[in-house]
């Protein structure tokens, strides 16, 4: 596994890859920053936000949108240009957290609560948003992370991290998502669910943070079927890039010891699919 930074972030997450301008974009949530690097040259930059940047989405245009505790925001990276688009709903005390993009183009996206106590539990929601209004909310998460889509679009994957497992929803002709059951019982691995995404096999490939691993789970059978190490404590989210989608993006969050929050890349024998962007149905 290949190290791509020496930053030292703090809490490293949502990487997505751009496969027209062949950069990946990442936050550090709690030190505020989108980050874009390019994998052939290692040329990083970054730009800062004015609050916690929880996550980003491509656009079609190639701005991203960027989800900040008071609403969404539209971010023209190479400009440093940031245009409020969509005030946020959420109370006092609770963020966004991991979101991405489904084929469809709409935008999902959950919350937490930024202080993880004793009033934290449920605290969250998830939100389908669409046309920068809020479409649908499905209330009762705690850590919402995680999110793919299956190639027929059929199935959406998620997870409430504190639950240690994915779970799988129908999803409906008209974009809504029913009958929440298991696909995968990750509660005697190491660590807990973070992030993820889909290959081109139907496998989910899960960030464990705490765990010092990716793991490879077939969400049809709820098998196991690779471990991935990684050399940090808390691995935060993962996805596929490079030309032919075949490298593994790996971000990983700052251990109390000081390690940790770097990037880091594997190649792979099987290749991911393309993220989807905001407002672009193919």
């Amino acid at each position: 596994m290949e190290k791509m930074t020496n930053i030292q972030g703090r809490l490293l997450e949502g990487c997505v890859w751009d496969e027209r301008e062949e950069k990946l974009y990442f936050v550090d949530i709690e030190d505020r920053k989108i980050y874009c690097m390019d994998p052939k040259t290692r040329f990083l930059s970054d730009m800062e936000m004015k609050d916690y940047v929880s996550c980003i989405v491509l656009r079609p245009d190639g701005d991203l949108m960027a989800a900040l505790p008071d609403g969404l925001y539209r971010v023209d990276f190479r400009k440093r240009t940031v245009i409020k688009v969509m005030e946020s709903c959420l109370p006092a005390g609770i963020r966004y957290n991991d979101g991405k993009c489904a084929p469809d183009g709409k935008l999902w996206i959950g919350s937490m609560a930024i202080c993880q106590d004793e009033s934290a539990p449920h605290a969250g929601a998830l939100f389908c948003i669409e046309k920068e209004k809020i479409r649908t909310i499905y209330s009762g998460y705690t850590i919402p992370n995680g999110l793919a889509w299956n190639e027929e679009r059929t199935c959406f994957y998620h997870i409430d991290t504190p639950e240690r497992k994915v779970d799988r929803y129908h999803l409906t002709e008209s974009g809504q998502i029913t009958g929440r059951e298991t696909a995968a019982d990750l509660s005697r691995e190491e660590g807990n669910p973070d992030g993820m995404c889909m290959d081109s096999q139907g496998n989910l490939w899960i960030a464990m943070w705490g765990g010092s691993q990716v793991l490879c789970v077939d969400p049809r059978t709820g098998e196991i079927l690779m471990r991935l190490p990684v050399n940090d404590l808390y691995v935060s989210c993962c996805t596929f890039g490079g030309k032919e989608l075949d490298q593994l993006f790996i971000t990983t969050a700052r251990a109390e010891d000081g390690s940790g929050g770097e990037l880091y890349m594997e190649k792979m024998q099987v290749k991911g699919v393309k993220a989807g962007r905001y407002g672009q149905t193919e």
